[in-house]
């Protein structure tokens, strides 16, 4: 099981809920994975996620809730412009300074079949140029573009990735018992 909770600077709806609506989030975070390993929950994995486009206050890690806490950061993608910017590659830095992997989730926005191609080549050439990004998990556009699932399934049939179900501990990270 994988326990993501999307980072407050993407949330602004949190801002006006907290005189410090950091620490709130961090409480938050830090008390939900010490209740999943109170009730002894082996199967799981905290990942921390960050949107690309909304974590662009250079000051996201004021909202991380700390490495004894998460397993994974998560990176959440919508527009290809995004895995070129400043912020996504500081995240992933980070993540790596953190040793931390990542999980990309892409959801692209695209308007038409051609710009959905260009937008999932974009997506799979920053996963493959970078080793920090150990997971993918992609949303298929609302729309059934013949060519866009053809490249999908071409993509990932390539022996790198696997589908979660074949492997399902690939999430669950080495913890002291």
């Amino acid at each position: 099981m994988v326990f993501a909770m999307r980072a407050a600077p993407c949330c602004s709806a949190l801002e006006g809920n907290s005189t410090n609506p950091a620490s709130s989030y961090i409480g938050a975070f830090r008390h939900a994975v010490q209740v999943f390993r109170q009730d002894k929950v082996v199967n799981f994995a905290a990942v921390w996620v960050a949107s690309a486009s909304a974590a662009s206050d250079t000051h996201y890690l004021k909202w991380y809730p700390g490495d004894d806490v998460v397993d994974w950061w998560g990176l959440d993608v919508s527009d290809a412009k995004e895995f070129d910017s400043a912020v996504t590659k500081s995240l992933i830095d980070d993540a790596t300074h953190h040793h931390k992997p990542v999980i990309l989730t892409f959801a692209p926005n695209a308007k038409s079949e051609a710009d959905a191609l260009k937008a999932y080549a974009a997506c799979f050439a920053m996963v493959r140029s970078n080793s920090a990004i150990k997971a993918l998990s992609l949303r298929k556009p609302q729309h059934h573009w013949p060519k866009v699932t053809a490249y999908l399934k071409q993509q990932l049939a390539d022996p790198r990735f696997i589908d979660v179900n074949e492997a399902p501990s690939i999430f669950r990270p080495k913890r002291p018992e």
